[in-house]
């Protein structure tokens, strides 16, 4: 039988210094042309996407959202989609959602569009247990819930100074979780990084050369790096997706009812700052260009807004913006 014999020691005089460590583990493949090294660079640098096959119910222009949301939730544990208004981001995160949980999902949204992610969870067969923000307010958090949780309207978290975010923040811990805005900025860069700490830590971008994130987005310069975690699709009309149940165009009566409403919203004072009437004006055409129960869900929230302040003038006391 042959005897082992153990290799001769290496020592440090024997070691040999190479001038580029990285070339030691890169091995060149085949030429290519020059227009597919381009294309290969191009695709290195675009954030990841994840291999999983989406549900036949998603759109076309909605499969690259679910894609590169489940890749961040996968490698980062939380994830931001920023998709335009109107562009389906329910479908997106109930389509993750029935990648990501096998029982039901807690999904916490505004009061206000709780009977439609209702209706469009059971439409899909997706078990959901939902929760308002208003009962986060007051510390209600839905019980009975595992894995992925799915945070609608995020940007209703872009402070910690309110209620509902202590309530909220320690029972995320340890959960995947996905932020969901067309505003995921409303004032300044920090409402977007108490959003996303919600879901991720603050160093979960270094292997990207962001130490910090929190710290980055305070200095008000916002790396490519990001994309990782936020996922926002092209802002183009023509490739939003379109209701199916309706293919004719508007007609007269509604493109006429559409103008009168706008005009009526450009007409509207709002406040006696310039910027802060453009920004609520803005608000509330986007909400228009949502749908007409975001409309009046908007203007109710505007119109409760200015009543409080009415009263506290009456009591003496003055508000800011």
């Amino acid at each position: 039988m042959p005897r082992w014999t153990a290799p001769p020691a290496i020592v440090a005089e024997e070691l040999v210094g190479v001038p580029d460590a990285l070339l030691t583990a890169l091995h060149p493949g085949q030429p290519a042309p020059g227009i597919a090294v381009a294309s290969a660079l191009a695709r290195s640098l675009a954030p990841a996407e994840h291999s999983a096959t989406a549900p036949s119910w998603l759109l076309p222009e909605q499969e690259r959202s679910f894609r590169r949301v489940l890749a961040a939730l996968h490698r980062h544990g939380g994830a931001l989609l920023a998709d335009p208004v109107g562009s389906g981001k329910t479908y997106v995160a109930l389509a993750v959602a029935a990648a990501l949980n096998r029982g039901s999902t807690a999904c916490l949204v505004p009061a206000t569009l709780r009977a439609q992610w209702e209706a469009t969870a059971a439409r899909l067969r997706i078990p959901v247990t939902l929760s308002s923000h208003e009962q986060i307010s007051r510390g209600r958090l839905p019980g009975g819930t595992r894995g992925l949780v799915i945070i609608d309207e995020s940007h209703h978290f872009r402070t910690g100074h309110t209620q509902r975010y202590p309530h909220l923040a320690p029972w995320l811990v340890g959960r995947p979780v996905l932020l969901v805005t067309a505003t995921p900025i409303v004032n300044r860069p920090s409402d977007l990084s108490r959003q996303l700490l919600l879901g991720v830590r603050d160093n979960a971008l270094a292997m990207d050369g962001i130490l910090s994130i929190r710290a980055m987005l305070a200095a008000g310069c916002p790396g490519s790096a990001l994309g990782q975690i936020v996922v926002e699709g092209e802002a183009v009309a023509e490739h939003r997706p379109r209701r199916v149940h309706r293919s004719s165009k508007p007609t007269a009566a509604e493109c006429l009812e559409a103008a009168r409403l706008i005009e009526m919203l450009n007409r509207l004072r709002l406040s006696h700052c310039r910027p802060i009437a453009t920004l609520i004006r803005g608000v509330l055409l986007r909400a228009a260009g949502s749908s007409p129960a975001a409309l009046s869900g908007a203007l109710r929230r505007y119109r409760r807004l200015l009543l409080h302040a009415r009263d506290a003038l009456q009591a003496g006391q003055a508000i800011d913006r």
